[in-house]
Protein backbone atom coordinates (compact mmCIF):
# COMPACT_ATOMS: atom_id res chain seq x y z
CA UNK A 1 0.00 0.00 0.00
CA UNK A 2 1.07 3.55 -0.67
CA UNK A 3 -0.14 7.13 -0.40
CA UNK A 4 -0.55 8.31 -3.85
CA UNK A 5 -0.21 12.04 -5.11
CA UNK A 6 -0.44 12.56 -8.52
CA UNK A 7 -1.01 15.31 -11.02
CA UNK A 8 -4.27 15.76 -13.11
CA UNK A 9 -6.02 12.49 -11.92
CA UNK A 10 -9.67 13.04 -12.74
CA UNK A 11 -12.60 10.19 -13.93
CA UNK A 12 -16.55 10.39 -14.33
CA UNK A 13 -17.83 8.20 -11.75
CA UNK A 14 -20.88 6.13 -10.69
CA UNK A 15 -21.80 6.38 -7.02
CA UNK A 16 -25.38 6.30 -5.59
CA UNK A 17 -26.30 6.81 -1.47
CA UNK A 18 -23.22 5.84 0.23
CA UNK A 19 -21.58 2.88 -1.89
CA UNK A 20 -17.71 2.97 -3.12
CA UNK A 21 -17.50 5.31 -5.83
CA UNK A 22 -16.96 3.46 -9.46
CA UNK A 23 -14.86 4.87 -11.79
CA UNK A 24 -15.97 5.19 -15.59
CA UNK A 25 -14.36 7.50 -18.19
CA UNK A 26 -11.21 9.73 -17.72
CA UNK A 27 -12.32 13.18 -18.36
CA UNK A 28 -10.40 14.62 -21.25
CA UNK A 29 -6.95 15.74 -20.40
CA UNK A 30 -6.40 13.90 -17.36
CA UNK A 31 -5.15 10.41 -16.36
CA UNK A 32 -7.17 7.18 -14.77
CA UNK A 33 -6.82 6.53 -11.09
CA UNK A 34 -5.79 3.06 -12.62
CA UNK A 35 -2.21 4.60 -13.89
CA UNK A 36 -1.15 5.65 -10.77
CA UNK A 37 -2.37 3.72 -8.36
CA UNK A 38 -2.26 -0.30 -7.09
CA UNK A 39 -4.87 -1.96 -5.09
CA UNK A 40 -4.73 -1.00 -1.43
CA UNK A 41 -3.07 2.55 -2.46
CA UNK A 42 -4.64 5.23 -0.65
CA UNK A 43 -5.01 8.96 -1.40
CA UNK A 44 -7.09 12.23 -1.15
CA UNK A 45 -9.89 12.72 -3.01
CA UNK A 46 -12.58 15.01 -4.07
CA UNK A 47 -16.21 13.83 -5.76
CA UNK A 48 -18.78 15.94 -6.93
CA UNK A 49 -22.16 15.58 -7.85
CA UNK A 50 -22.72 17.98 -11.17
CA UNK A 51 -26.25 17.99 -11.08
CA UNK A 52 -26.74 19.22 -7.71
CA UNK A 53 -23.61 20.60 -6.43
CA UNK A 54 -23.48 18.21 -3.45
CA UNK A 55 -19.88 17.27 -2.82
CA UNK A 56 -17.63 15.27 -0.44
CA UNK A 57 -14.01 15.19 0.46
CA UNK A 58 -11.45 12.09 2.12
CA UNK A 59 -9.33 9.61 2.47
CA UNK A 60 -9.84 7.00 -0.54
CA UNK A 61 -9.16 3.40 -0.99
CA UNK A 62 -8.17 2.07 -4.40
CA UNK A 63 -9.79 -1.08 -5.11
CA UNK A 64 -8.07 -2.54 -8.48
CA UNK A 65 -10.13 -6.04 -9.07
CA UNK A 66 -13.58 -3.46 -9.60
CA UNK A 67 -11.60 -0.13 -10.22
CA UNK A 68 -13.45 1.35 -7.49
CA UNK A 69 -12.74 3.93 -4.52
CA UNK A 70 -14.02 2.70 -0.56
CA UNK A 71 -14.77 6.26 0.90
CA UNK A 72 -13.84 7.28 4.14
CA UNK A 73 -15.41 10.92 4.75
CA UNK A 74 -13.39 13.92 6.23
CA UNK A 75 -15.49 16.96 4.92
CA UNK A 76 -18.55 16.91 3.09
CA UNK A 77 -21.96 19.23 2.07
CA UNK A 78 -23.47 16.88 4.09
CA UNK A 79 -22.54 18.42 7.66
CA UNK A 80 -19.16 16.33 7.15
CA UNK A 81 -20.96 13.06 7.08
CA UNK A 82 -20.52 10.46 3.97
CA UNK A 83 -23.10 11.60 1.52
CA UNK A 84 -25.99 9.66 0.19
CA UNK A 85 -25.35 10.61 -3.53
CA UNK A 86 -28.19 10.98 -6.07
CA UNK A 87 -28.46 10.23 -8.92
CA UNK A 88 -26.48 12.74 -11.84
CA UNK A 89 -23.25 13.27 -13.28
CA UNK A 90 -20.64 12.90 -10.90
CA UNK A 91 -16.71 13.54 -10.97
CA UNK A 92 -13.87 12.39 -9.05
CA UNK A 93 -10.24 13.49 -8.55
CA UNK A 94 -7.03 13.17 -6.75
CA UNK A 95 -6.16 16.31 -4.02
CA UNK A 96 -4.13 17.83 -1.85
CA UNK A 97 -6.28 18.72 0.92
CA UNK A 98 -6.06 21.72 2.92
CA UNK A 99 -6.11 20.03 6.69
CA UNK A 100 -3.43 17.36 5.31
CA UNK A 101 -0.79 20.18 4.09
CA UNK A 102 1.98 21.73 6.19
CA UNK A 103 2.95 24.85 3.95
CA UNK A 104 5.49 27.78 4.44
CA UNK A 105 3.42 31.07 5.09
CA UNK A 106 4.54 34.42 4.11
CA UNK A 107 6.86 34.56 6.95
CA UNK A 108 9.02 31.93 5.90
CA UNK A 109 7.51 29.60 8.85
CA UNK A 110 6.47 26.08 8.68
CA UNK A 111 2.69 26.81 8.82
CA UNK A 112 1.58 22.88 11.21
CA UNK A 113 -2.20 24.89 11.12
CA UNK A 114 -4.09 23.61 13.67
CA UNK A 115 -2.09 20.00 13.73
CA UNK A 116 -0.97 18.98 17.29
CA UNK A 117 1.28 16.20 16.13
CA UNK A 118 3.25 15.29 13.03
CA UNK A 119 5.07 12.19 12.65
CA UNK A 120 7.79 12.51 10.28
CA UNK A 121 8.56 9.64 7.73
CA UNK A 122 12.18 9.17 8.70
CA UNK A 123 14.56 7.84 5.84
CA UNK A 124 16.96 4.83 7.71
CA UNK A 125 19.47 4.39 5.14
CA UNK A 126 22.19 7.57 4.19
CA UNK A 127 20.81 6.26 0.04
CA UNK A 128 17.61 7.25 1.09
CA UNK A 129 18.37 11.04 1.65
CA UNK A 130 18.71 13.32 -1.25
CA UNK A 131 21.96 15.26 -0.48
CA UNK A 132 21.37 19.18 0.54
CA UNK A 133 23.32 21.88 -0.94
CA UNK A 134 25.72 24.23 0.76
CA UNK A 135 24.56 27.81 2.22
CA UNK A 136 28.28 30.00 1.49
CA UNK A 137 30.46 28.01 3.68
CA UNK A 138 32.69 30.33 4.05
CA UNK A 139 29.85 33.21 5.69
CA UNK A 140 27.26 31.13 6.27
CA UNK A 141 26.43 27.37 8.18
CA UNK A 142 26.93 24.30 6.16
CA UNK A 143 23.67 22.82 7.67
CA UNK A 144 21.05 24.01 10.01
CA UNK A 145 18.79 21.88 12.13
CA UNK A 146 15.67 23.90 13.47
CA UNK A 147 12.93 22.69 15.82
CA UNK A 148 10.28 25.32 15.86
CA UNK A 149 7.76 25.89 18.51
CA UNK A 150 8.30 24.58 22.62
CA UNK A 151 9.29 20.80 23.25
CA UNK A 152 10.61 19.25 26.37
CA UNK A 153 13.48 16.51 26.26
CA UNK A 154 13.83 14.00 24.51
CA UNK A 155 13.58 14.89 20.84
CA UNK A 156 14.69 11.99 18.95
CA UNK A 157 16.48 13.58 15.37
CA UNK A 158 14.09 12.80 12.19
CA UNK A 159 15.54 15.28 10.28
CA UNK A 160 18.90 13.83 8.67
CA UNK A 161 21.34 15.97 5.86
CA UNK A 162 24.05 14.29 3.92
CA UNK A 163 26.63 16.61 2.23
CA UNK A 164 27.57 16.50 -1.63
CA UNK A 165 31.41 16.90 -1.17
CA UNK A 166 33.22 15.17 1.52
CA UNK A 167 33.48 18.24 4.61
CA UNK A 168 35.26 19.08 8.27
CA UNK A 169 32.69 20.72 10.59
CA UNK A 170 35.00 22.95 12.42
CA UNK A 171 32.05 24.98 14.50
CA UNK A 172 28.57 24.45 15.77
CA UNK A 173 26.26 27.18 17.17
CA UNK A 174 23.68 26.69 19.38
CA UNK A 175 20.26 28.91 19.59
CA UNK A 176 17.17 29.32 21.03
CA UNK A 177 14.81 32.02 21.44
CA UNK A 178 14.52 32.37 25.07
CA UNK A 179 17.53 32.93 27.88
CA UNK A 180 17.13 28.88 29.35
CA UNK A 181 16.03 27.67 33.11
CA UNK A 182 17.59 24.13 32.63
CA UNK A 183 20.31 23.47 30.13
CA UNK A 184 19.75 22.09 26.75
CA UNK A 185 21.71 19.63 25.98
CA UNK A 186 22.08 18.51 21.93
CA UNK A 187 23.59 15.29 20.58
CA UNK A 188 25.30 15.30 17.08
CA UNK A 189 25.06 11.93 15.44
CA UNK A 190 26.66 10.85 12.53
CA UNK A 191 25.26 7.46 10.81
CA UNK A 192 23.21 6.86 13.89
CA UNK A 193 26.02 7.18 15.92
CA UNK A 194 26.44 10.01 18.93
CA UNK A 195 29.40 11.64 18.13
CA UNK A 196 29.62 14.76 20.22
CA UNK A 197 27.43 16.56 22.28
CA UNK A 198 26.39 20.26 23.01
CA UNK A 199 24.92 22.39 25.42
CA UNK A 200 23.42 25.89 26.04
CA UNK A 201 23.91 26.41 29.48
CA UNK A 202 22.25 27.91 32.33
CA UNK A 203 20.67 31.71 31.81
CA UNK A 204 21.83 31.44 28.56
CA UNK A 205 20.10 31.61 24.69
CA UNK A 206 23.47 30.37 22.91
CA UNK A 207 26.43 28.68 22.91
CA UNK A 208 29.46 28.21 20.21
CA UNK A 209 31.77 25.35 20.24
CA UNK A 210 35.09 26.12 18.33
CA UNK A 211 38.06 24.46 17.32
CA UNK A 212 36.38 20.92 16.05
CA UNK A 213 37.21 18.58 13.53
CA UNK A 214 34.10 16.27 12.92
CA UNK A 215 34.78 14.59 9.14
CA UNK A 216 32.13 14.19 7.26
CA UNK A 217 31.96 12.21 3.92
CA UNK A 218 28.99 11.81 0.94
CA UNK A 219 28.60 8.08 2.40
CA UNK A 220 27.52 9.95 5.78
CA UNK A 221 24.55 11.51 7.60
CA UNK A 222 24.36 14.03 10.21
CA UNK A 223 20.94 14.25 12.92
CA UNK A 224 20.40 15.76 15.93
CA UNK A 225 18.58 14.73 19.26
CA UNK A 226 17.81 16.86 22.24
CA UNK A 227 18.41 14.97 25.30
CA UNK A 228 18.16 17.48 27.94
CA UNK A 229 16.38 20.68 28.54
CA UNK A 230 13.50 22.51 27.62
CA UNK A 231 13.95 24.21 24.16
CA UNK A 232 11.90 27.05 22.47
CA UNK A 233 12.01 27.85 18.82
CA UNK A 234 15.89 25.94 18.56
CA UNK A 235 18.24 25.71 15.94
CA UNK A 236 21.52 24.13 15.67
CA UNK A 237 24.19 25.29 12.48
CA UNK A 238 27.02 23.62 11.38
CA UNK A 239 30.02 25.68 10.23
CA UNK A 240 32.89 24.34 7.94
CA UNK A 241 35.48 27.52 9.16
Amino acid sequence: MTYVVSDRVKQTCTVIGIANIQLTTPVFGYDRFSQVCQDGDKFHYVVVNLADGAWETGLGTYIASVDQIARSVLQSSNNNYIVPFSSGSKEVFISLLTANTVTINDQNQLDLKNTSTINVKTPTLATDIVPKSYVDNNLGPLRTFNVLGTFSAPIIGTVLFQPITNVVIKRVQLMNSSVVYNPIVAQLLMDGVPVSSFTIPLSQYSATYTGLNISVTTRDYLSVNIMGGTINNFSLSLFTI
